[in-house]
């Protein structure tokens, strides 16, 4: 035996020669040359002409060297693996149908496959396909097999994908979740089209994606304009084909298609939403504006999460002794928080020259939210003859989104009336 098992090689009998002795083929000469000649046979040959037939255990040394594996079976250098040239996608082309390869190139896909690449341009559809190698376009979706929005996967930017087994999972892409939400909203009913058209602006819009809650946060909007003449579902148009009914609360929307913000309008509050355009995944909402009986929009501005009548909108103009609830049903949404109201309050003295009111709202029967009173003691010759007034303004939730409960009354005096306005309303768009 060349070696003994443990990798050893040992002289076969008849060594070492004897000097002055007779070389004997058959004693020591071909048993020997056979012998090493096995021995070199089970040798890897340097210039690879000779194939391991077992596994070679290096025993806590290294190979060194290395050149890049060119093929799945090669071995791979360290470099190779640190450099990320086994899993980055060369010759990437297109943006919704997205073409790469692989060095190695792969001869088919397997669940667990990792790849990265740059992205030749941001995707413009839901429908990303990925084909490495020309063995088979594959869908790439998000949190399993959901779809991906439009700009997903931005131009040049660096992205990674695991498959699963049936579709490449983007798994770079950090998508943020949570609730739509406003900063800073400013505008009003825009400038020669007051009543048809609002402008609206913003410093952030974060816009929600209803059907897997990604949230995508937009700056600087500059001014978006609106017209509810413009028939739809469209961009900066109605979410419905049919014109809107006279006396109807409108409700206004932030919305986005991946690389375009837009405005609709919508008879729908949330947290339904608008129907969207085609092509738009994300919405946030902005606030609500009047369509009075003349199908016109109510004049008002914005401000935050606030609505403000440019005209007060009267919302009662007698006294009650009793407690009476005061529809705000026109003049306040029906999502609305709190409202802004004033109030004037005109009255008679009694015989003697005095006048006391009190002026109730109430949140709910029987529970008071703001008392206002004012006594007046005149004691003259025009007693039971003059008309004091007094006023005052509050801002109340508004807990059943239609009404609001009051007690108007003169403790001392006749008789008083009052004129109830309503300023303004605040909606919940985030900037609350």
């Amino acid at each position: 035996m060349p070696r003994d098992g443990s990798g050893n090689y040992s002289l076969t009998s008849g060594n070492p020669v004897v000097t002055n002795t007779v070389i004997s083929s058959s004693g020591w000469a071909n048993p020997t040359l056979s012998d090493i000649a096995t021995a070199l046979t089970q040798s890897l040959s340097r210039d690879g002409q000779t194939t391991p037939t077992a596994d070679l255990t290096m025993g806590n040394f290294k190979l060194r060297n290395l050149a890049n594996a060119l093929a799945r079976t090669d071995a791979v250098p360290a470099g190779q693996v640190q450099d990320g040239g086994l899993t980055t996608l060369g010759s990437v082309s297109g943006t919704d149908t997205i073409t790469a390869s692989s060095a190695p190139a792969i001869t088919a896909y397997a669940a667990g496959q990792r790849f990265n690449f740059v992205a030749a341009g941001a995707n413009t559809t839901n429908a990303v396909t990925l084909n490495i190698n020309a063995l088979g376009a594959k869908n790439v979706t998000k949190y399993g097999a959901n779809v991906l929005s439009k700009g997903d996967i931005p131009a040049g930017a660096e992205v990674v994908v695991i498959y699963d087994g049936t579709q490449f999972q983007i798994v770079s892409v950090i998508v943020q979740r949570g609730v739509y939400g406003i900063r800073n909203l400013g505008g009003g009913n825009t400038a020669g089209s007051t009543t048809t058209k609002m402008t609206f602006s913003a410093d952030a819009v974060s816009l929600r994606n209803p059907s897997t809650g990604e949230v995508i946060t937009l700056t600087n909007t500059g001014n978006i304009t609106c017209d509810t003449g413009l028939a739809g579902p469209a961009a900066n148009g109605r979410d419905q084909a049919g014109a809107f009914s006279a006396s109807t609360w409108l409700h206004w929307y932030f919305i986005w298609n991946g690389s375009t913000l837009a405005t609709v309008v919508s008879t729908v509050a949330p947290p339904t939403g608008p129907t969207l355009p085609t092509g738009y995944t994300h919405w946030a909402y902005a606030g609500a504006v009047f369509f009075n009986g003349s199908s016109q929009l109510v004049q008002v501005a914005a401000r935050g999460s606030w609505f403000a009548y440019l005209t007060e909108v009267g919302i009662a103009a007698t006294g009650s002794t009793t407690e009476t609830s005061i529809s705000v049903a026109s003049a306040a949404p029906p999502n609305a928080l709190n409202i802004s109201l004033n109030f004037q309050c005109t009255s008679t003295t009694d015989s003697n020259g005095n006048w006391q009111t009190n002026v109730v709202f109430r949140l709910a029967t029987g529970v008071n939210f703001m008392v206002f009173t004012n006594k007046v003691a005149v004691n003259n010759a025009t007693a039971g003859t003059q008309s004091p007034v007094f006023s005052g303004a509050l801002i109340m939730p508004l807990l059943n989104g239609s009404s609001i409960l009051y007690i108007s009354s003169n403790v001392i005096g006749p008789s008083n009336s009052n004129a109830i306005n309503l300023c303004g309303y605040q909606v919940p768009n985030g900037g609350e």
